[in-house]
């Protein structure tokens, strides 16, 4: 008889990383723009808020969709499709990661730096929105496969 164990260690890993990185990404964005309310170096302490900001997002979304798509689609099983990967909301974490250090290596080099911070913040704001019950349906697609090992271990062992 043979035991199959799963990867839940890598999902956990995955997830205390992301949330780590979410969560001194948000720290530090709150620090550097408080520092920058306070009146000193406005525009250039928002614009590493906004990229440190949006590397944090870029960081939150990969991990999302890496875990949905591990947790959801093993090795050779089918392309994901976007109603099961939670609705756009982890690719949109992503995108605008990406797309908010786009927009802040700009300010960065004071180039319109209220504009672009600006437009990064709306951006941010709109992912943060579509991504909100990403991370329930990625808890609740955990509970169900682990729902699903446990009914296929007992019924291969022969347990009713």
């Amino acid at each position: 008889m043979s035991i199959i164990v799963t990867s839940e260690n890598t999902f956990q890993e995955a997830t205390t990383y992301g949330g780590l990185v979410d969560t001194l990404g948000g720290v530090a964005a709150i620090v550097l723009a408080s520092i920058a309310l306070s009146g000193v170096s406005q525009p250039m302490l928002g614009a590493v808020a906004t990229i440190v900001f949006s590397v944090a997002l870029l960081i939150q979304g990969g991990t999302m969709l890496t875990e949905y798509t591990e947790l959801i689609f093993p090795p050779a099983a089918v392309e994901p499709t976007e109603e099961v990967m939670g609705g756009g909301g982890p690719s949109a974490l992503f995108l605008v990661g990406a797309g908010g250090i786009v927009l802040g290596v700009p300010a960065l080099l004071n180039i319109a730096p209220q504009t672009l911070a600006a437009a990064a913040i709306i951006a941010f704001g709109g992912a943060m929105i579509l991504s909100s019950n990403s991370v329930w349906h990625l808890y609740r697609a955990k509970q169900a496969l682990q729902r699903l090992e446990a009914l296929c271990t007992r019924s291969l062992l022969g347990v009713s």
